[in-house]
C-alpha cells in the first residue's frame, strides 16, 4: 500500500509474501491475514479485531513478524478457529496510541511467537487469553505518545481506573516467557496492590520514570528494577531469589521472607542508587552479594541477614 485507504467492515488477505498496509487512513472493524512467508505489517485510524474474514482465520505469518498499530481505538483478539490467533516466527508488536485505548486478548485466544520478541503498548489491558513467547521477552507497557506518566499497578482486577495500566496477577499468568518487563522511563509509579506469582516467567523487570511501592507481596525466581525515584519494596512476604534494582535518585529498601542474591537481571546489574540510602534485609536466610551494592549515602546503608545463623557476604 503506497497511497490511498482501506476502508471495510472486513478485510481478509491471502498472499504468498510480505503484507504491508500502513496507511494511517485504513479503516477497518475486522482483519484476518495469512501468508506463507514475509513480514506482516498494518495500520488502522481507529481501532480493529483481529478475527475470522472469508475464512481466514486471525494474523498468521510461517516466516516473518506481526507489526499491528492503532492510531486511535481499542484491538480486540477474537478466538478463531485456528490454534493460534496470532502466529508468527518473528517479533510480535501491537501498539495502541489512543488514550485510554484498550488491547483486548478473548478468552481462548493466543498471541504466539518463539522467534522474537513480544512488544504490547496500550494504557489498558484486558489479557483473558494466552500470550505465547517460549525463550523470548515480552513487554507491556502504557502508551507515551498521546499522554506520559501513565502509572502501573501490579494486582488491580479491573481496567476503569483513568490512567492507569492495571494488571492481575491471573492475567500475568496467562503469559509464558523468558523474561517479562512492564513498563518503561515514560511510565509513571509502580505499585504492587495484591500478591504478584508468576506461573510462567522466572524473571520480571519492572521499569518507570517515577517510584516503586507495594502494598502486597511479590514473589519470583529474579527481580529487576530500574526507576526514576526512590523504591520501596518492603513486605514480609516478598520472597525473590535474585534482585537487581538501578535507581536515578532515591532511597532503595528490600525485604526478603528468606534469602537473596544481589545479582543481574535483564541487564540490571546490584543494586545502585545515585542520591539516597539503600536497606536490604532478608528475614530468614543469607543476604549475598555477586553484584555491587552502590550508595551516596552509606552511613545510612544497612545490609541484614536477621535469621538465625544468617550471614551477609560478598561473592562478586
Amino acid at each position: 500500500q503506497t497511497g490511498g485507504s482501506i476502508t471495510a467492515g472486513g478485510l481478509g488477505v491471502t498472499a504468498a509474501g510480505a503484507v504491508t498496509l500502513t496507511q494511517t487512513g485504513n479503516d477497518v472493524n475486522t482483519i484476518g491475514v495469512d501468508t506463507s512467508t514475509g513480514n506482516v505489517q498494518f495500520t488502522d485510524a481507529d481501532g480493529f479485531t483481529i478475527g475470522t474474514v472469508n475464512g481466514i482465520p486471525g494474523i498468521d505469518t510461517d516466516s516473518g513478524s506481526v507489526t499491528l498499530l492503532s492510531t486511535t481505538g481499542n484491538v480486540n483478539l477474537d478466538d478463531t478457529t485456528a490454534a493460534n490467533d496470532i502466529e508468527a516466527t518473528g517479533a510480535i508488536s501491537i501498539e495502541l496510541r489512543g488514550d485510554e485505548a484498550q488491547l483486548s486478548i478473548s478468552t481462548g485466544a493466543d498471541s504466539d511467537s518463539t522467534g522474537g520478541a513480544h512488544t504490547y503498548t496500550a494504557d489498558k489491558m484486558d489479557i483473558a487469553g494466552t500470550i505465547t513467547a517460549n525463550g523470548q521477552i515480552v513487554s507491556l507497557i502504557p502508551e507515551s505518545s498521546t499522554d506520559t506518566s501513565d502509572t502501573i499497578d501490579l494486582g488491580s482486577g479491573v481496567d476503569t481506573n483513568a490512567n492507569i495500566l492495571e494488571l492481575s496477577d491471573a492475567e500475568i499468568d496467562r503469559i509464558t516467557a523468558a523474561t517479562l518487563r512492564i513498563g518503561d522511563a515514560s511510565s509513571g509509579a509502580a505499585s504492587i496492590t495484591s500478591r504478584i506469582e508468576p506461573a510462567n516467567t522466572n524473571i520480571v523487570h519492572l521499569t518507570t520514570g517515577s517510584t516503586v511501592s507495594q502494598t502486597s507481596e511479590i514473589v519470583v525466581s529474579s527481580l529487576g528494577v530500574t526507576s526514576g525515584s526512590a523504591v520501596t519494596l518492603t513486605n514480609n512476604a516478598n520472597d525473590i531469589d535474585t534482585l537487581a534494582i538501578d535507581t536515578a535518585i532515591g532511597a532503595i529498601q528490600y525485604t526478603d521472607a528468606s534469602g537473596f542474591d544481589v545479582g543481574t537481571v535483564d541487564g540490571v546489574n546490584g543494586v545502585d542508587t545515585d542520591n539516597g540510602a539503600i536497606t536490604l534485609i532478608a528475614l530468614t536466610s543469607n543476604l549475598t552479594a555477586s553484584q555491587n551494592i552502590d550508595s551516596t549515602d552509606l552511613q545510612n546503608t544497612q545490609l541484614t541477614a536477621s535469621g538465625v545463623g544468617g550471614q551477609v557476604t560478598q561473592s562478586g
